[in-house]
């Protein structure tokens, strides 16, 4: 199955092209049933071009897919999507690289004390989810997103990819909350899988999503991070692929790439 202009019809007889046009209308017509691109797009908050695959709840339920449904709270102010256990605001829908960007619900940029209730990570990423976190061009595929680790080590950690949560969580420092066995040291781990370089004395705590292309930055730095960094990157979010919505909900044996050459979608059977 692909995405774009359709290949040229050889000549053929009369009554065979009135049968070839009603199949081909019927195609046509069921293709546009279940990819309904004619709906006018909402708008919540500061996302104006709510549009197909996407869907707020309240829209007829011909538009959009119900898989790429989100929901309009806070008296119209922020677009929100459900996403496994957590909850996210919807930063921005690109329709030209076929990403959306979102943040979780509960990071405000003022306080840097909150952090998500819930863990995401890469493995809750497959071929059958409406998201991934990777964009594939076909020639190549590369990560839009990836992990880091909250993680409580039982031990202080001197290393650049461990970045004290101290004063946002900890005003006191880094080792101030007691546990039945003694003080623990509260750090994030950036860089890496989230398990390579997990010192003994530590344990993971939670897992959350950031850009990849600040994991890049971060694994290149010669300056130090702090938590605020890390922080203003809760804030920004992180970014995931909908190109799973060119496939029909059926044919979850098929991955879809993007044409580097000309923005196309194409999928296949894998």
């Amino acid at each position: 199955m692909e995405i774009g202009r359709p290949s040229s019809t050889p000549f053929i007889g009369l009554g065979s092209f009135s049968f070839f046009v009603l199949i081909v209308f019927h195609l046509q017509t069921s293709y546009a049933k279940h990819h309904n691109h004619h709906c006018p797009a909402s708008s919540c908050g500061n996302i104006h071009n709510i549009s197909y695959p996407f869907r707020l709840q309240t829209d007829p339920p011909n538009c959009g897919k119900k898989r790429y449904e989100l929901s309009c709270e806070n008296n119209n102010h922020s677009t929100v999507l459900n996403l496994y256990s957590g909850k996210y605001h919807v930063h921005a829908i690109n329709y030209n690289n076929y990403t959306i960007q979102v943040a979780d619900f509960n990071i405000h940029k003022a306080n840097c004390s909150f952090v998500p209730p819930y863990s995401l990570f890469n493995y809750n990423f497959s071929r059958r989810d409406p998201y991934l976190i990777k964009m594939n061009t076909g020639s190549e595929s590369y990560s839009l997103s990836e992990a880091i680790t909250f993680v409580k080590c039982e031990n202080p950690v001197e290393s650049p990819l461990y970045i004290p949560t101290d004063p946002c969580i900890n005003s006191s420092g880094a080792a101030t909350t007691i546990l039945s066995k003694g003080e623990y040291y509260s750090y994030v781990k950036v860089g890496g899988t989230y398990t390579s370089g997990l010192e003994d004395s530590c344990r993971i705590e939670l897992m959350v999503m950031i850009t990849s292309r600040q994991q890049r930055i971060w694994e290149n730095s010669s300056t130090n991070i702090s938590y605020k960094d890390i922080h203003n990157q809760l804030v920004y979010g992180f970014e995931l692929s909908w190109l799973p919505s060119f496939v029909n909900d059926v044919h979850f044996g098929y991955t879809c790439y993007v044409n580097g050459s000309n923005n196309v979608v194409h999928c296949k059977d894998i």
